[in-house]
């Protein structure tokens, strides 16, 4: 059984979102719906919160360019392989963009 890290005697009901200590009913704070172990963590969640929540305001177009981006070198990589391929198979109408196989040369 796990006791209270402040009351040694006490059993514990449960752990610190935080800094995962476990405490007993009389150091559980809530906040949120969440529980810790004293208000020291309960305000570091709460900062760390609001600064998480302004990270996330700017982080969807980053993301979504990134995604762009990548999903756009993949498109160009599959096409110029579908190239390269058909000027190998007898399309040579194909050659002048066919930047693969002068790589291969």
């Amino acid at each position: 059984m796990n006791y209270c890290a402040t009351h040694h005697e006490t059993p514990a009901t449960g752990r610190c979102l935080s800094c995962h200590k476990p405490f007993c009913e009389e150091c559980c704070v809530a906040t949120d719906g969440r529980s810790f172990c004293g208000s020291t963590c309960a305000a570091r969640h709460r900062t760390f919160k609001e600064n998480y929540s302004e990270i996330e305001i700017r982080r969807p177009f980053s993301s979504w360019l990134t995604g762009k981006i990548i999903g756009l070198g993949i498109v160009a990589a599959g096409a110029s392989g579908a190239v390269h391929l058909a000027v190998r198979f007898g399309f040579d109408s194909l050659a002048r963009f066919d930047w693969i196989g002068r790589l291969l040369k």
